[in-house]
């Protein structure tokens, strides 16, 4: 997980989401990458549970299809989740 507090998305790859067997639902939203121009492929959005050290994280992502991270968690992720240390 690529946390990154300058995002206002939470965005998961595709394949990641398969990978994991995940459900992939059909996505109200669009979005672009960082640079405000360039669209993301998106497919659909997702909600999945991660557990480390006995800690639940949730997420509730878009699902982009040419993303470089697997998933990249912003603000949403933190803001849910609680403080992230």
């Amino acid at each position: 997980i690529t946390v990154d507090t300058g995002a206002v998305i939470d965005i998961v790859r595709e394949a990641f989401v398969i990978h994991l067997g995940g459900k992939i639902v059909k996505a109200v939203q669009g979005a672009s990458q960082a640079d405000g121009k360039s669209p993301l492929e998106i497919v659909g959005e997702t909600k999945l549970v991660f557990t480390r050290n006995n800690l639940q994280f949730k997420l509730h992502a878009l699902v982009a299809r040419n993303v470089d991270d697997d998933i990249l968690a912003g603000m949403p992720f933190i803001e849910g989740n609680g403080s992230i240390h």
